[in-house]
């Protein structure tokens, strides 16, 4: 994999996995939704939506779970989820909120990366200190993320349909995420994106810090 193809295949990464955490808060919303009666969606809506902190609804919702179903095997299943959406929620204020670092001769796979702020990159610091990247997000780690919150997704709709007593979407597997996909996976889904393309892709290269 070219730096080039690294660097779409990483941003690409990037807004695939934010989309998906969009996904976790609409399923979010049909499980608050579900501990209401009747009522206008678009007004529940228009309220869940208007509070911009993910952990907010969370602690709204577990709020309303408590009253709705706390005698019901369903709140057992919800504060099993609430607790890996806690913790996926601090790997999306990892995507929104870390910097961007290229390191040209990393390996491939491993020369775009997400750094918290707080990190120096000073080419001394770096010599002197080795371990300087370990908490550095590459290219499989985004992609990681991606299945994670895509699991959890699913594990929150299927939640909602035990719920509203319907039958679940999908299987149980698929709430669990699978292993990320190795970087020539990576390297050829750019591609399965961008059948036109014939050979290297030929952006400019990005600047290296």
């Amino acid at each position: 994999m070219e730096i080039n193809e690294e660097q779409l295949a990483f941003y690409f990464g990037i807004g695939l996995a934010i989309t998906q955490w969009a996904g976790v808060e609409e399923q979010l919303f049909w499980i608050q939704r579900a501990c209401f009666g009747d009522g206008d969606d678009a007004t529940y809506a228009g309220a869940f939506f208007a509070v911009d902190s993910f952990r907010t609804k969370l602690q709204v919702t577990d709020s309303c779970m408590s009253q709705r179903f706390f005698d019901t095997p369903h709140f057992a299943d919800w504060r099993a989820l609430k607790s890996r959406a806690e913790a996926e929620a601090s790997s999306r204020n990892k995507l929104a909120h870390w910097w961007v670092m290229t390191r040209q001769n990393a390996e491939p796979g491993q020369r775009m990366m997400l750094l918290p702020r707080r990190v120096r990159t000073s080419a001394k610091q770096q010599a002197e200190t080795p371990d300087l990247f370990s908490h550095a997000i590459c290219l499989r780690d985004v992609a990681e993320f991606r299945l994670r919150f895509c699991a959890l997704r699913t594990a929150f709709e299927n939640l909602h349909c035990r719920m509203s007593g319907r039958k679940e979407m999908f299987p149980k597997e698929t709430e669990q995420p699978k292993g990320a996909p190795t970087v020539d996976e990576l390297h050829a889904q750019i591609y399965h994106y961008l059948p036109q393309q014939r050979g290297p892709l030929t952006t400019s290269t990005p600047s290296v810090v």
